[in-house]
């Protein structure tokens, strides 16, 4: 008999202290977003900000060196899809510019 309280008391202190602690946080990590690259097709360096003078490639196409064209703004990595370009003006020409969705940009440093 003293054995069965013995063990119904081991159970009850069980059920209470599982009912008391909280579990560890669980770390969760979220699988990378898939990148967005752009390439500049527009023929006026002022036109950067309209994503209608930006077609999208490939990563690959992204990694090659070098730009194909000879204004100044040339590819972009975006983190979504964009709608529009961010900019720094530069005088008489805009630079596309690492800004909210933007996050990496190669543009050409001689024209």
């Amino acid at each position: 008999m003293k054995s069965k309280f013995v063990a119904i008391g081991s159970l009850l202190v069980a059920v209470i202290a599982f009912a008391f602690t909280t579990p560890k946080a669980q770390h969760i990590v979220k699988a990378n977003a898939q990148d967005f690259y752009y390439e500049f097709i527009g023929s006026n360096d002022n036109a950067v900000t309209n994503i209608n003078q930006w077609t999208a490639i490939s990563a690959a196409d992204y990694a090659l060196p070098g730009c194909s064209k000879t204004e100044r703004a040339c590819r972009i990595k975006a983190s979504a899809a964009l709608t529009s370009v961010p900019v720094s003006n530069q005088g008489t020409y805009q630079n596309p510019m690492v800004s909210g969705l933007v996050t990496e940009v190669k543009n050409r440093t001689n024209n």
